[in-house]
């Protein structure tokens, strides 16, 4: 089996697959040999059994004829001849008191025995002249079996052996070698050989499931092909892209540039203003020092809302104001006072209404 197996590659599936058959009909040989060996031995048992029928049958009268006229030499011929059955390795014949005869020999160890009594009619009276004791070897049946069994595991296993190989031989010529030419294609795949497609012709013409993974192969190799010729295509642009975009670069740096030294030139105009700007503020902030204003806790009636001066008198609070500020106050009415003063008035009842009806 060896030497068989280093014909071919190296095929793990091949391998487990042979294993796997050998295992299974190993397993069917032991159970069929033990079939075969079960029905031999019934027959064989059913075999001995007939021939006891047979013995009965065909010798009790004779022995009983010959017993009769008590003719030994004839008696020891009859049980010569039944010892020389198939199975059959002793007979003898008991008499009332005594062996009469006897032939064979008692050599196996497992037995099968039958005793037939020898009954003669005689004035309408039955009288029993002795017994017939014959015994079957089953022995005899044990190597039917072991010869049943070998013929049968011998025939089983050759035939076994030469499916096994023809099984292998199918696989290899079908299937792994097949697999063999789709793996060689796929471990030598590149890029420089992505435009090559796998060359597998059907078996017989007939297209299998290698077939359509060979085609299922050819179609990715396609389509990486084109995915790589496009990729290529792609970086050929981004290439070129990138050229046009470095000199846009160049352009806009260059730009840049010009437009920075434009910058330098109105941040040194704004620092400038900055300057001017800051010396205004240190004007208005000396000028509002200058300005009066009104400072501190200033008392006010909280009725007539009336401030008490640094003299204690009692002002109004605009007078108070515009003597020490420099606001000066027009007089006029708030809705709400307008309201409570002149809100019975007729005149003032009709200028509302007019600015309700313009608003």
């Amino acid at each position: 089996m060896k030497q068989f197996f280093s014909i071919f590659p190296a095929s793990i599936i091949a391998k487990r697959l042979i294993w796997g058959v050998m295992l299974f009909a190993a397993l069917a040989i032991v159970l069929f040999t033990g079939i075969i060996g079960s029905i031999t031995w019934f027959n064989e048992i059913q075999g001995l059994e007939k021939r006891f029928d047979e013995i009965e049958k065909s010798y009790s009268d004779v022995i009983r004829r010959t017993l009769w006229v008590d003719d030994k030499e004839n008696l020891q011929v009859i049980l010569m001849g039944i010892c020389r059955l198939p199975g059959i390795e002793y007979a003898d014949i008991h008499g009332k008191n005594d062996m009469v005869c006897m032939a064979g020999k008692r050599v196996a160890h497992k037995k099968l025995a039958r005793v037939f009594p020898i009954v003669q009619a005689y004035n309408g009276k039955e009288y029993t002249l002795g017994h017939l004791h014959v015994i079957g070897s089953l022995d005899y049946v044990h190597q039917k079996i072991v010869k049943a069994v070998i013929s049968t595991a011998v025939s089983q296993a050759s035939i076994i052996l030469m499916v096994c190989l023809l099984v292998l031989f199918l696989i290899y010529r079908i299937v792994i070698g097949r697999l063999i030419k789709i793996t060689d294609y796929a471990s030598s795949l590149s890029l420089d050989s992505l435009g090559m497609p796998l060359g597998m012709t059907p078996e017989k013409g007939s297209a299998d499931e290698l077939n359509h993974l060979a085609d299922a192969i050819n179609y990715m190799q396609a389509n990486l092909y084109h995915a790589f010729t496009r990729q290529k295509e792609v970086e050929d642009k981004l290439k070129q892209h990138r050229e046009n975009l470095e000199k846009l670069v160049a352009q806009r740096t260059s730009s840049l540039n010009l437009t920075n030294e434009k910058l330098r030139v109105e941040i040194d105009e704004r620092k400038k203003i900055e300057t001017e700007r800051e010396k205004v503020i240190a004007d208005l902030k000396q000028a509002l020092a200058e300005i009066k204003t009104l400072r501190g806790i200033i008392p006010i009636c909280a009725n007539c809302k009336k401030i008490r001066d640094d003299q204690g008198y009692w002002e109004k609070i605009e007078v108070y104001i515009e003597e020490h500020s420099n606001a000066d106050f027009s007089h006029g009415l708030c809705p709400k006072c307008a309201d409570e003063i002149y809100g019975d008035q007729d005149w003032y009842i009709e200028m509302k209404k007019d600015q309700n009806k313009e608003d």
